[in-house]
């Protein structure tokens, strides 16, 4: 059974529908009520309908476009009235023209944005196309809050295409190497860094020229035209391995060509060092047991030498022996006196070069080394025949001559020698006999080697002994004791035994007669002369009792001594001797008084003792000497025959009359005569040294002393010495004895020269001017007067003097920009002029910018020490450098000081100027800075403009004030291969606002008050340190009294 809807029946469903339709009904009564109330107006509308005319063009140049187009104006729309001020202000966009993209809509950039409908865009590149448009905005001047007014801006204006006037190309980079070989160099080179328009080809030119160069002839700067055409690398071939290669680039388009680029300086790949013939290695210095060598330097080819090897031959064959990276090395542990044979070879990244040319260098000699023990060849009682063995080393030089010393060992020998050692032989052989010893004595025997270098040490001493004799006489005998008919006799042993053993005394006796006469045979007759002595004693002791004699009779005795040989003589019976003289004469000085009887008068005493043996020293090498001796004892003195002898060679003395011959700035010549004695032996050669001397002729240090000749002339020839400096020298003289003494050093000087070469010569290029520069050069003995400075270069390829003086640096002016110029120094003396330096290459930068144009000077509003400069840039051309910013000058016309620089930015055209005096009239002027170190432009033609005097209540230095509004847009360029393309970002315009410096009130005020025309603020920290130093007086006053 169907069921009733619940909303159909009545009652309940009809009332609650009722009831809830109420409340519907009385909100749409409340909606209709509010739809019958008035809107609210709609906001304000500025707007402007009309587009602005299409941009036209009414003046091109190459880096700004000149831009003009229809104005248009704006409307109001409201429906109430209300008080607006408005205007119309135009926004112009552009961007670069892109064949291949067209006009994004992301490229445009604001380029000007004010009232105006002409204005002028810079900073634009030459030879470009570009896109430009413009919109109208309204501007509301009225206060109003946001969204108060609605702002309606036209529809951009139609594109309009304008190109920028080409001109030549300008910032050519210097050419970059890409590659390198040992006879070829890849050059490189970048675009222009502006291209000026599109380009059409490169000119590349290089110095020196390949080898088998057939083309064009060098440029005026010495540079070849190697290659011309689009592309921007070029291959250099034929080159030499190892040498510097210079090269320039220059574009060209259809409006011209740009500057030549700076150099490029390269290297072609290096080869191994090479020597010349005349590059031997040479001694410096040597030792008995080193050698300093010296070479010359390698061509390097192209590369830095990294070390040096050197190998020596000794006989044996080459071997390595030092490594080293200077020039000189020391090879050390070599034998005195040998010639050694040296070579070098140099590396460098490329390798290692050929051996040197062979050099030469002998080690100093030095003396013979010892020579072995003498043994004995044959012995007598009086001599011994010796022998010995040279040295194993002769130190280099050849043996003279042999020495040979005896020292006697035993008593006896003594007595006839004295106890030291004494040279008993001298000469070249290796044996020798030595008389006058002593028989049956012990002596110790040496040898010794002498060469040119000196003589060596003696050799270990050999113990000797001469044949045995008999032995000397024993002592006189005496009587111990007396009795009638007997005597007790005993006698001293002989002081020599003979060299054996003695075995036994003969004692002998006679009757001299009686004791009262003095005569035998009872005073009858003579007594006998030589009376018969007859047996008394034989026997091994030194005494004997002789018995059975007369009584009252005198007797003699006399003994000997008997050993293996033999008996030696009897006693004597005379006085001992008590001492000897030994005289010295002359042999020469004799033979000339000889048969005068004046020989005694010659002779001097040169010894006097006991002593049976002399030395004799101070005399002359190789002189004859007569030699003779007396005896004393107690009765008186005998004299012997004098004999001759003769000195041993000596070496020469020194030679006479060293004198300088002449001079030279290098070298001195000098002379000398024969020494006044050879001493025995001929003059073999001479050593000359010298040493640098002092200022004050002060003597040289032994160290200091060199070898500079060795020969056997009579002159030399000093050189490798420097100019005008003082030397000392000496001389000395040889022989087969050794070397002499030296001469006194005699002072000399060398001839002054003209001055060195300058060095460190260096140059500052700016667009038309060198500074140059470079270092004092060495006078070589007379100082230097002046420098002369020479260029070449520009429009002429001859050498021009650029200036002479005392100066070390100096400016030239008035050059060529962009230019190639070659600057070399030399120094001039009393002598002459010294060689020039090495040539310096260097480019002048491109020509400063122009001055500016129309500068104007006016007084600001309101200030009366401000002034407002205003220019506009100076044409540029395309041999000119980029202007970086602007220098703006104000100085007083009347008096000095006071003068005012500025500096601002490259895109400014106007500059304050605050702070001036008042009252006072100035010139102002302005000039360009050049970029890349061009310099400055010339100054602008000056204004004159005059400060008003200072007004009530103004201060003397306002706030920087500025009114000038830049319409210098910075375009930021693609720097693209090429030249061509849309900017990289937006095109900026700058804009400067006006500043005024807010009035100055209470304490500032005061403090800017003049007070006899200087401010108070100025004078209150000297009024401060006036009162502070009062109050110190006064305490200081306070605490002393």
């Amino acid at each position: 059974m169907q069921q009733p809807d619940p909303w159909l029946q009545p009652g309940s469903g009809a009332a609650s529908m009722s009831q809830q339709l109420e409340p519907a009904a009385s909100d749409a009564a409340a909606a209709a009520a509010e739809d019958e109330l008035p809107p609210p107006p709609p906001p304000p509308e500025v707007v402007v309908d009309a587009v602005p005319g299409q941009p036209a063009a009414v003046h091109i140049e190459t880096t700004a476009i000149s831009l003009q187009w229809a104005p248009v104006e704006a409307r109001l729309v409201t429906s109430v009235p209300i008080a607006l001020e408005y205007h119309v202000d135009f926004e112009l966009v552009m961007q670069q023209v892109d064949e291949k993209l067209g006009l994004p809509a992301d490229r445009w950039s604001v380029q000007y944005m004010g009232s105006a409908s002409f204005v002028q865009v810079k900073g634009l590149r030459p030879g470009r196309t570009y896109a430009a448009r413009v919109a109208a905005v309204p501007v509301v001047t009225t206060p109003h809050e946001a969204g108060e007014v609605v702002l309606v801006r036209s529809p951009p204006s139609e594109v309009v295409t304008v190109q920028t006037l080409p001109c030549p190309p300008m910032g050519q980079p210097a050419p970059q190497l890409a590659s390198r070989l040992k006879k070829e160099l890849k050059f490189k080179w970048a675009e222009p860094e502006e291209t000026g328009g599109r380009l059409l080809e490169y000119v590349f030119e290089m110095a020196p020229a390949p080898e088998g160069w057939e083309g064009v002839g060098p440029t005026p700067e010495g540079f070849y035209p190697v290659y011309r055409g689009s592309e921007r690398a070029f291959l250099a071939k034929r080159l030499v391995p190892g040498v510097q290669y210079c090269g320039r680039v220059k574009a060209i388009n259809c409006e011209g060509e740009s500057a030549w680029s700076p150099l490029g300086v390269f290297y072609t790949q290096a080869t191994v060092p090479s020597w010349a013939a005349s590059d031997a290695p040479f001694v410096w210095d040597t030792t008995a047991t080193s050698v300093t060598l010296g070479w010359p330097e390698p061509a390097s080819n192209g590369g830095n030498v990294t070390g040096y090897e050197v190998e020596m031959d000794d006989g044996s064959g080459f071997r390595h022996v030092a490594r080293a990276a200077e020039r000189q090395c020391a090879v050390e542990g070599l034998r005195s006196g040998i010639l050694y044979k040296f070579r070098v070879r140099a590396e460098n990244e490329a390798g290692r070069s050929l051996w040197s040319p062979l050099g030469e260098g002998r080690t100093s000699a030095v003396p013979p080394g010892p020579c072995g023990p003498p043994s004995v060849l044959g012995a007598s009682q009086t001599s011994l025949t010796l022998r010995w063995e040279a040295p194993e080393d002769d130190g280099g030089s050849p043996i003279q001559y042999y020495q040979v010393q005896v020292r006697a060992r035993t008593p006896a020998a003594r007595n006839s020698h004295a106890d030291e050692w004494l040279v008993m032989y001298q000469g070249p052989d290796l044996a020798c006999t030595i008389g006058g010893l002593r028989a049956g004595c012990s002596y110790m025997a040496r040898a010794a080697a002498v060469s040119q270098a000196g003589a060596g040490s003696f050799g270990p001493a050999a113990m000797l002994q001469t044949s045995p004799s008999t032995p000397d006489c024993p002592g006189a005998p005496a009587a111990a004791a007396r009795q009638q008919t007997e005597l007790s006799i005993g006698w001293p042993a002989p002081k020599h035994d003979g060299g054996t053993p003695i075995t036994s005394y003969r004692l002998e006796m006679c009757c001299l007669g009686a004791v009262e006469g003095g005569r035998g045979d009872g005073g009858k007759g003579k007594a006998k002369l030589d009376p018969p002595f007859e047996l008394a004693y034989l026997g091994p002791q030194r005494a004997a009792e002789v018995g059975g004699l007369e009584p009252g009779r005198r007797y003699a005795f006399r003994c000997s001594a008997i050993n293996a040989q033999g008996s030696s003589g009897r006693t004597a019976r005379a006085p001992p001797v008590t001492g000897y003289v030994l005289e010295l004469a002359q042999a020469a000085a004799l033979e000339q008084h000889a048969g005068g009887g004046e020989e005694d008068d010659l002779f001097s005493p040169a010894h006097q003792g006991p002593e049976c043996s002399a030395t004799v020293s101070g005399l002359e090498p190789h002189t004859l000497y007569a030699l003779r001796v007396r005896a004393l004892n107690s009765v008186g003195a005998s004299m012997s025959e004098p004999d001759t002898f003769r000195t041993a060679p000596a070496p020469p003395s020194a030679p006479q009359g060293l004198q300088l011959q002449q001079t030279t700035p290098s070298g001195l010549a000098l002379a000398w005569a024969l020494p006044r004695c050879d001493h025995g032996a001929p003059v073999t050669g001479y050593q000359l040294e010298c040493a640098r001397g002092g200022r004050g002729g002060g003597g040289a240090a032994a160290s200091a002393w060199r070898l500079a000749y060795q020969g056997a002339d009579l002159h030399a020839q000093v050189a490798g010495l420097d100019a005008g400096e003082r030397y000392l020298v000496r001389a000395r003289a040889a022989n087969t004895c050794g070397w002499g003494a030296w001469t006194e050093a005699l002072p000399c000087s060398t001839s002054p020269d003209v001055p060195a070469a300058p060095a460190g010569l260096q140059a500052k290029a700016t667009g038309t001017s060198l500074r140059a520069s470079w270092g004092a050069a060495e006078d070589n003995g007379s100082p230097v007067l002046a420098y002369e400075l020479e260029v070449a270069g520009g429009s002429s390829s001859r050498w021009a003097s650029a200036f002479r003086g005392d100066a070390t640096t100096h400016r030239l002016q008035q050059l060529l920009p962009s230019t190639a110029y070659q600057l070399r120094v030399r120094a001039v003396n009393a002598v002459g002029a010294g060689p020039y330096s090495d040539v310096l290459q260097v480019q002048t930068c491109r020509a400063p910018p122009s001055p500016p144009t129309d500068v104007a000077a006016a007084l600001v509003a309101g200030s009366s020490s401000s002034v407002e400069v205003s220019w506009a840039a100076g044409a540029q051309g395309g041999h000119q450098a980029a202007c970086t910013g602007y220098e703006v000058e104000a100085g007083p016309l009347r008096g000095k000081g006071g003068e005012r620089r500025e500096l601002c930015p490259s895109r400014a055209t106007s500059k304050l100027l605050a702070g001036l005096q008042h009252s006072t009239a100035y010139r102002v002027r302005v000039r360009a800075v050049g970029a890349d170190g061009a310099g400055h432009g010339d100054w602008s033609a000056a204004v004159e403009v005059t400060t008003p005097a200072a007004q009530p209540g103004e201060a003397a230095a306002p706030a920087a004030a500025s009114a000038a509004v830049e319409a210098a847009p910075k375009v930021q360029n693609r720097r693209e291969r090429g030249g061509s393309g849309p900017p990289r970002g937006p095109l900026v315009a700058k804009a400067t606002t006006v500043a005024k410096a807010p009035p100055r009130r209470g304490w500032d005020r005061f403090l800017h008050y003049k007070l006899g025309g200087m401010r108070i603020g100025s004078l209150l920290p000297w009024a401060i340190a006036l009162f502070l130093l009062i109050l110190v007086v006064l305490l200081v006053v306070a605490f002393l009294f």
